[in-house]
């Protein structure tokens, strides 16, 4: 891989103070679907078309900020769809962002001043067919900033992270800039959403950035999925560089199948923990968890699954120092897609996994730890308003909503 050298010269920015009017307050979506008397939940919201939580992250007073898109709300095609609930699930501020085209939400941090910033993708603001687009609101909902990046062509946002000194690291993809089909892209902002550096990083084939985190000495890690090296058609892809976007290490991990990187977190050792799937090793495809160590050796690798395809999407760290691993799995269940948890011990041990779902498709997008358990988001085929819609589970610390039908347990090992 070749990293191209920050330069602002390719580097196009919409300003984006006049995309304010575009908000929408949506009619509060009425959840539906099952609570126990214990205060867990799961809980769809959406309308008639298609509906997805692509993010969420605790807030305050115990309740959820979620991050998605929406069909059936807002202005017109997919609409970026942010929604503030409280710890009972109940809506307690619905917005839709957008215009014309498409816009989508992929992922919210609550910030540490209680703000949340959200990235994604605008088809309708910005220089490109698709730009990077950041939000920036006030815990009301209220716009504070937002801003588009990109150049001419395609650019697609799928991560931040609120960086130590208060700003933000943003990783995609961009056909606008670079050496290849898509190259991975990341754009590091300050807090007011105005760019320190950017880099591309890339060969002639697709390289892909799905998820970043902050290490501790100050750097990032961002991990992602390249057809331009590595074993097979694609390989897991885990690229270290350092404070100003400087490449420190990569590797990426594979075999002749396609293995995909979606989520990474930083570990207190200096490395961090990746997940994604791999279909080079074991059935159709299994969740896939690495380990690594602040020079990007692997500590330690494991697969989890059975028969049919299982995909980790998402990955979070727990206080205990275990992780939470997300995803969909068609080897358990109650039918189609389930979305499928696993807590993992610090070496990779299971601890306990469940399943969650109905006859449909169910997919988990994101998981966090909270103050007793476990929140989940993602899509559901099988419950709610429309053709999908957005999903969000509450759990108790054993991943468990008491009483409900909706939760499964499921002979999964690690290999």
């Amino acid at each position: 891989m070749i990293r191209r050298p920050a330069s602002f010269a390719f580097l196009l920015l919409g300003l984006a103070a006049f995309l304010v009017a575009a908000r929408a307050a949506t009619a509060s979506p009425e959840p539906s679907g099952a609570r126990s008397p214990d205060g867990r939940w799961a809980l769809s919201y959406g309308g008639a078309l298609d509906d997805v939580a692509n993010g969420l992250w605790p807030t305050a007073d115990g309740g959820l900020a979620v991050a998605g898109t929406t069909a059936s709300f807002g202005v017109a095609g997919a609409d970026a769809w942010v929604l503030r609930v409280n710890a009972a699930g109940t809506v307690s501020w619905s917005e839709t962002f957008g215009a014309g085209l498409d816009e989508y939400a992929n992922a919210v941090q609550r910030l540490n001043g209680g703000d949340l910033v959200i990235v994604g993708t605008s088809g309708s603001y910005g220089v490109g067919i698709h730009d990077y687009w950041v939000i920036r609101l006030d815990d009301a909902g209220n716009v504070l900033w937002q801003q588009t990046y990109g150049g001419t062509q395609h650019n697609h946002a799928f991560a931040i992270q609120e960086t130590s000194d208060l700003g933000f690291i943003v990783v995609g993809e961009t056909t606008s800039f670079g050496a290849g089909n898509r190259d991975a892209w990341a754009v590091r902002l300050d807090a007011a959403g105005n760019v320190l550096w950017q880099s591309v990083y890339g060969r002639s084939g697709w390289d892909i950035a799905r998820g970043v985190a902050e290490t501790t000495d100050g750097g990032f890690v961002f991990v992602g999925y390249t057809s331009s090296s590595g074993a097979g058609n694609w390989d897991v892809w885990a690229v270290k560089v350092d404070a100003g976007g400087g490449i420190v290490w990569q590797r990426t991990f594979g075999g002749a199948a396609a293995d995909l990187g979606w989520a990474v977190q930083a570990t207190d050792d200096g490395g961090v923990i990746l997940a994604g799937e791999t279909g080079s090793f074991g059935g159709g495809a299994d969740f896939w968890v690495v380990k690594l160590a602040a020079n990007g050796a692997v500590d330690w690798q494991k697969r989890y699954g059975g028969a049919g395809v299982d995909i980790a999407r998402a990955l979070a760290r727990t206080g205990d120092g275990g992780y939470l691993v997300a995803g969909e799995t068609g080897s358990f269940g109650a039918g189609g897609r389930d979305i499928w948890l696993l807590r993992l011990t610090a070496a990779g041990g299971i601890a306990w996994q469940r399943s969650y779902g109905g006859p449909g498709d169910e997919i988990g997008f994101a998981v966090r730890e909270i103050a007793g358990g476990v929140a989940l988001a993602g899509s559901t085929t099988s419950f709610g308003a429309g053709g999908g819609d957005a999903w969000l589970l509450r759990l108790d610390a054993e991943g468990l909503i008491a009483g409900c039908a909706l939760v499964g347990t499921t002979p999964a090992a690690a290999v």
